[in-house]
């Protein structure tokens, strides 16, 4: 028998606030001290204001250390509350569907019919600027878009300095031989076990929590399956068929704007990156086996369009994608710290103590150096080497020169060479205020 208290917390219950009932007396005095469910509700708008607030503040005021304890209880007043609310929402939806009986099925099918009106793209505009509205036109237009950014090799791609890959942490002997330990059928049901149970492997829509909750009877077929593969290193096509499923962010979206760093990663770099960390041969032709083998079908309102072999890009979803990416940004780090050594770039003057002139977070990134031409050429040629190198470009739209004590006319000269537009303070990095 499941454990109750377990069985209702899988379930995502909550157990909502109440009072006994010793004395009616006591209970009608406390009446309007009782929060009911939705109250709950309303209280999250109260205190996501209340968080704007104290942000606002901190951003004025950052160094005040009253100001810095109440946006930290805000922020956890608002999450709190957020999680109850949502809880409780989930409770309500269950309990609709208890009160609707035999109707719950047109409840059902008219709450699925609303959604998908709401998340449909029903006309976009093409290449020419000119409005499609036919569903079949409206997919090739993504199709093509998607064909070009993930279908087709980096063109113009350099080799990667292979001392720079090894100026920095390199794979040793003992790790090497951790990494290419034979796999159990224990590792298989971890890493099984270990996906969320919403999450679905692949195009048939089966989650991962009906995997789990089947093991006895399919775990032995998929153990079988996943160990064949690290033995002979064969993968069928279908396991890593992706479904690129399109939802739009705004009502009526007129163009696409979707490249992501992910999307423009160069297979041929993240080989060489692997080569040049130490990686052992085997674990690499693992991965570029997994990471180059897809085939993408573009979904748009519902409908499949397309079946096309993927030529770059990292797969936004994959467990391992994030792993990878780390290590992608690992050489531009390692390019931004050789430059540092040569005699014509300067440290930003803040930074010269502790030789820092670059932070990194995922595909996020700030780089610090005087405000002189010389040092600021030295930090676009690494990143265009980057760029060559690895097919990642940045986005000029999100980029960004900030200044600070230069002459109008060297601001005119750093901006030309940089082609960012020139930033203002205060700016938000990583939801921190920075002024």
């Amino acid at each position: 028998m499941v454990d109750f208290a377990k069985c209702v917390e899988d379930c995502g219950l909550i157990e909502l606030p109440h009072h006994g009932s010793e004395e009616i007396e006591t209970i009608e005095k406390k009446s309007e001290e009782v929060e009911s469910p939705n109250d709950i509700v309303k209280r999250v708008d109260q205190n996501r204001e209340m968080l704007k607030k104290a942000q606002k503040l901190l951003q004025e005021q950052h160094l005040n250390l009253e100001i810095q304890k109440m946006e930290r209880d805000s922020s956890a007043q608002f999450k709190h509350i957020s999680h109850l609310a949502e809880m409780y929402l989930q409770q309500q939806s269950k309990v609709t569907w208890l009160k609707l009986g035999d109707d719950n099925t047109r409840y059902f099918f008219s709450e699925i019919k609303h959604r998908r009106l709401k998340l449909a793209t029903t006309q976009l505009k093409d290449e020419s600027g000119q409005w499609q509205t036919d569903q079949a036109n409206i997919a090739q237009i993504f199709l093509n878009y998607y064909k070009k950014l993930l279908g087709e090799k980096t063109t113009s791609k350099i080799q990667a300095q292979r001392v720079v890959l090894q100026n920095g942490n390199v794979l040793g002997i003992n790790h090497q031989m951790k990494l290419i330990e034979p796999f159990t059928e224990v590792d298989v049901k971890q890493a099984m076990f270990k996906i969320d149970n919403t999450k679905s492997p692949g195009p048939d829509g089966y989650g991962s929590g009906f995997f789990k909750e089947a093991w006895e009877t399919v775990g032995g077929d998929i153990t079988e399956a996943v160990l064949e593969f690290f033995q002979n290193g064969h993968l069928l096509k279908q396991v890593n068929a992706t479904n690129i499923v399109l939802i739009p962010k705004v009502e009526a979206p007129e163009q696409i704007d979707l490249k992501k760093a992910y999307d423009m990663v160069s297979w041929e770099f993240l080989e060489e990156a692997l080569q040049g960390y130490g990686f052992p041969q085997k674990i690499i032709r693992w991965i570029m086996i997994c990471v180059s083998t897809p085939k993408y079908t573009i979904k748009i309102n519902g409908e499949g369009y397309g079946y096309f072999e993927g030529k770059r890009g990292l797969r936004q979803g994959d467990p391992v994608s994030p792993l990878l990416f780390v290590l992608v940004m690992e050489y531009l780090s390692m390019l931004l710290k050789s430059m540092s050594y040569l005699p014509d770039f300067k440290f930003h003057p803040m930074c010269k103590d502790i030789r820092l002139n670059h932070l990194v977070f995922a595909d996020d990134l700030m780089i610090f150096c005087k405000g002189d031409i010389k040092s600021t050429a030295r930090v676009m040629e690494a990143l265009l080497h980057f760029s060559a190198t690895t097919g990642i470009v940045a986005n000029m739209e999100k980029s960004s020169l900030f200044l600070a004590g230069v002459t109008d006319n060297m601001q005119e000269q750093l901006l030309a060479i940089t082609g960012f537009t020139q930033g203002v303070f205060p700016i938000r990095y990583l939801g921190l205020p920075l002024t």
